[in-house]
């Protein structure tokens, strides 16, 4: 990606606002790879949901880019001493007790039962994810088709049959995505609970292609 984007003139941003500050196992998901970004954006985690906080890193090589040329950004709360306090407790205490690694302990395990869900399942299309933020894309719809839907999103129907059964499973509103991201202090217990849950909301999904 970052080659691609590189052979285009183009500069490589890391969206980094939600796999950021442990949720897959390292500081940030770029880590994994050998190439690194022009840019990092950042935000939710940075604050550990204390605050609303956001921020964008730039390269070396970039900001030596922009040299003495100005960028400016506006913000009614920038700078806002209670969000930059929770911010600097939080990657005190993050770096202090490296709690990425309880994600990076817990990959293998949450690969197995998103394998379990996707064999069980006919209507799961792909699953994809490192540590404790996984992707599940169902079968229907293509995601752009999302907008001025008069009927609810397939996800949206599973999650809440999975809500119903005791579970909080993300998604954005899409069509047909939806996201499994248990806090770092989940135990391997309660995520089997999430997956219960999330087995039941399925079977949602799998209707939907049986009937198609």
């Amino acid at each position: 990606m970052a080659t691609a984007a590189h052979n285009a003139g183009a500069l490589w941003i890391a969206d980094e606002t939600v796999t950021g500050f442990g949720r897959v196992g390292g500081w940030f998901q770029f880590e994994h790879g050998q190439a690194r970004p022009d840019m990092v954006t950042m935000g939710k985690c940075l604050a550990a949901g204390a605050a609303p906080a956001g921020a964008i890193v730039l390269s070396q090589e970039l900001a030596e880019r922009i040299g003495s040329r100005t960028w400016q950004t506006y913000s009614t709360f920038r700078g806002h001493p209670a969000a930059v306090a929770a911010l600097r407790a939080h990657l005190a205490v993050s770096a202090r007790d490296q709690f990425y690694r309880r994600a990076l302990d817990l990959d293998g395990f949450m690969l197995e039962r998103m394998r379990r869900i996707a064999e069980a399942h006919p209507g799961v299309r792909r699953i994809d994810g490192r540590g404790l933020h996984w992707t599940i894309e169902l079968h229907g719809p293509p995601w752009q088709s999302w907008h001025g839907q008069e009927s609810e999103p397939l996800a949206s129907r599973v999650a809440a049959r999975a809500l119903a059964a005791g579970a909080l499973i993300a998604t954005s509103g899409e069509q047909t995505s939806l996201f499994v991201a248990p806090p770092l202090i989940a135990s391997e217990e309660e995520i089997d609970r999430i997956f219960d849950a999330l087995d039941d909301g399925l079977v949602v999904a799998d209707a939907k292609v049986g009937a198609t």
